[in-house]
Order: C-alpha cells, then structure tokens, then sequence
C-alpha cells in the first residue's frame, strides 16, 4: 500500500516495559553468576527484535525503516503515528476469558490515536 501511494513506509514493533508495568510478580532467585536486570536483557531483547525486523525487510523486499521501542504499547503507537499518518494493525485477538481482561491492542490503541487507522485481519 506504501508502494501504490509512495509514501513512506515505517516498521514499528513496540516491546512492553515490564519494569514500569503494575503488574503483580514473583521474585525468582537468579542462579548464581546470572544477571536479571530487566535494563540489561531489555537492551538485547530490543537489539535482537530490530535485527529480526531488518532481516524479515531483505527477505521480503521490502525498503522500510525500522523502529524498535519500548513501553505501553498503544500509547507508544498512538504518539508515533501522531495525527498526519495511517496505523495499519494486524488484528491478533487474545479468546477467552484473556481476552476478556487483555482485550486486543488495536482496540486499545484507538483510545489514544488521533488519525486512522486500517485493522488487518
């Protein structure tokens, strides 16, 4: 679709921050000589995904810049897009009662989006 309009396509794959996140977790003790910061392995995790991103474009052919972020997800993707852009979504639903406390991202996002948006199924 980038292509047919030729605009500009941007990749964006959002990691949620879970050391911000108010979610209730249980200590496990590291083995010893094991790092578990969460900044530590989030700089890796962030690294590995963006490769795998940049990877995925060479396979498939396609020009796209890439952005890795990380936070609350569909407030990172709602600031991105801001209110000049097209979000394209895929819809991934979470079934059952997950999906009854999660809900979807794309629903989520539109809480927070100013301009369009285009869910894929």
């Amino acid at each position: 679709m980038a292509e047919a309009l030729n605009l500009p396509l941007e990749l964006v794959s959002v990691i949620p921050d879970f050391s911000a996140a108010n979610l209730a977790t249980a200590y496990v003790p590291p083995l010893p000589g094991q790092s578990v910061l969460w900044h530590e392995s989030a700089q890796q995790v962030l690294a590995n995904t963006e490769e795998q991103l940049n990877n995925l474009c060479a396979e498939l052919r396609v020009q796209a810049s890439v952005k890795v972020l990380t936070g609350q997800v569909e407030r990172e993707l709602a600031e991105l897009v801001g209110d000049s852009s097209l979000l394209v979504i895929g819809s991934a639903a979470n079934l059952g009662l997950a999906g009854k406390f999660i809900g979807n991202t794309s629903e989520k996002v539109l809480h927070y989006l100013t301009s369009n948006m285009l869910v894929v199924h």
